[in-house]
């Protein structure tokens, strides 16, 4: 292959080993793009080796890895448009056989490379589930604690594919099997594992799929998901009904091992992490850190939400409402994370068993109020803030930020919804009911819980990479607060005995 002297060609050879059956090569003229493809397929655990051609007279040589000993490269070229190169070819290995096919350009997009790797072990995994041949029709963004989510059909049917760290994805499938033990013959919350597959540093789970559509698709009245729709009621009491029939079945007594992190230490210890700095300084960066943390935050009107530094503190106020029985949790069933099956019943994806890395002795149980507190962040705020980043969109719910005398200013206000309002009420009658607690209580469990929840979205700059996400998230943050602390002034003031 002779050498563009247009541009400098980098060769990134993507290449899967004997026992996963593919070798896929490709090239662009940045390795930027090659490290992309990298860090991508890296969270696969599949190796990408770049070479290039700057130094290298004549012929481009390519660096792979995990090959079959004496595989060759043969290819040719074809002349494109504008004096560009593609470059076709095939990797045969010593016995002949056809161990992968590329063809690539300057202009090849870098998701193609990572799509055609993923297609290909997605297509190898089910196999090897018994699942037959696997063609992928959709992919999904993926969270925290997975490198990719997937819709592959078959013969046999439809499935989705969650890959991810080894440890993550066996804890969850073990999860999951324990719910449906513990809920028996009863309705089954989560989707019926089809087949898994260790590979490590990766654990690919099969799942039957559900509908496509999340409940953040079903719940609003407008594109911003600002407002609940007339039939948001309706559609979202079945998940509260199902996650308290889970709660009420695993009941038991004892406080929860998370109680106090959840409450309480959480809130020192996520602004600690890196990833809040750096949120942090992108979106303000005309300040610093620790003025965001300690100064007042101020809207329309005046109307004042003390700063982080302030509130914690106050946080020691809730060894009062520290439960004392506990139940098996979801974890984290935020409205992306609720699907319906083909009968319109609720199924709910990805719990969360372990929060931050920290490891208990009773992992899966947990506060129940904690389940509704997030489920009620994620339809407000949260659903309005990463529809914005979605969309490209500044139409936050506060917006205007500006630092003034240390002092964050800000445009917009806390919904005035009667039927967020309403769904606030169910979920504290739902929480007091299941845990026999005053409605004070039971009010600030919801809110420092649902400010618990957005806290966490605060360390991830890529989640919330613009000023108006990153700052509703934290006007959010504040705001539950401050009325969670405000309803156990009240349960105080009221001198009603608290019986967690």
């Amino acid at each position: 292959m002779e050498k563009d002297q247009t541009w400098e060609l980098v060769l990134a050879a993507v290449v899967v080993d004997e026992t996963r059956g593919v070798v896929t090569e490709a090239g662009r003229s940045t390795e930027t793009w090659a490290s992309a493809i990298a860090v991508e397929l890296g969270a696969l655990g599949v190796e990408v080796a770049v070479a290039s051609t700057r130094d290298l007279p004549g012929s481009a040589q390519v660096s792979v890895a995990r090959m079959p000993e004496g595989t060759v490269w043969e290819h040719s070229e074809v002349e494109g448009r504008e004096g560009s190169v593609s470059h076709r070819g095939v990797l045969i290995a010593p016995d002949r056989s056809l161990v992968g096919r590329w063809s690539w350009s300057a202009r090849v997009p870098a998701v193609e490379v990572v799509t055609t790797v993923q297609d290909a072990l997605l297509a190898r995994w089910a196999a090897g589930c018994g699942l037959g041949i696997a063609r992928v029709s959709d992919r999904y963004r993926p969270g925290a604690d997975s490198a990719l989510i997937a819709r592959v059909e078959t013969d046999g049917g439809a499935f989705v594919a969650k890959v991810g760290p080894t440890d993550i994805v066996s804890s969850e499938v073990a999860f999951m099997s324990r719910v449906g033990d513990e809920l028996g013959k009863g309705p089954s919350l989560f989707p019926t594992i089809a087949g898994m597959i260790v590979d490590p540093p990766v654990a690919v789970v099969f799942m039957d799929a559900a509908r496509p559509a999340t409940l953040d698709e079903a719940l609003f009245a407008d594109d911003d998901r600002t407002e609940l729709n007339a039939e948001s009621d309706t559609i979202i009491a079945p998940f509260i009904e199902a996650l308290a029939s889970l709660h009420e079945t695993t009941d038991a007594p004892g406080e929860p091992f998370v109680a106090k992190y959840v409450y309480q230490e959480r809130f020192e210890t996520i602004p600690q992490h890196p990833g809040f700095e750096q949120a942090a300084r992108r979106a303000f960066p005309e300040t610093n850190l620790d003025t965001l943390l300690a100064n007042p935050w101020i809207g329309p009107d005046g109307e004042r939400l003390r700063g982080l530094h302030e509130l914690v503190p106050m946080l020691r106020r809730t060894a009062a409402m520290m439960p004392t029985r506990n139940s098996i949790v979801h974890g984290d069933p935020h409205l992306k994370n609720l699907l319906q099956n083909e009968s319109g019943e609720p199924v709910f994806i990805d719990p969360r068993t372990v929060w931050d890395g920290n490891r208990r002795p009773d992992e899966g149980r947990g506060d129940p109020a904690y389940d509704f507190a997030t489920l009620f962040h994620s339809v407000w705020p949260m659903s309005a803030v990463l529809r914005a980043v979605e969309t490209g969109s500044d139409r936050t719910p506060f917006h205007a930020f500006d630092v003034e005398d240390g002092t964050v200013r800000f445009q917009g206000s806390p919904p005035d919804s009667e039927r967020i309002s309403a769904l606030e009420d169910r979920l504290v009658k739902r929480i007091a009911s299941v845990g026999e607690v005053d409605l004070d209580v039971a009010r600030a469990r919801l809110l420092i819980g649902a400010a618990n929840a957005l806290i966490g979205w605060l360390r991830y700059p890529e989640a919330l990479p613009s000023r108006n996400s990153w700052g509703s998230t934290m006007v959010g943050t504040l705001w539950f607060l401050e009325r969670g602390l405000g309803a156990l002034d009240r349960n105080t003031s009221n001198k009603e005995p608290v019986h967690a």
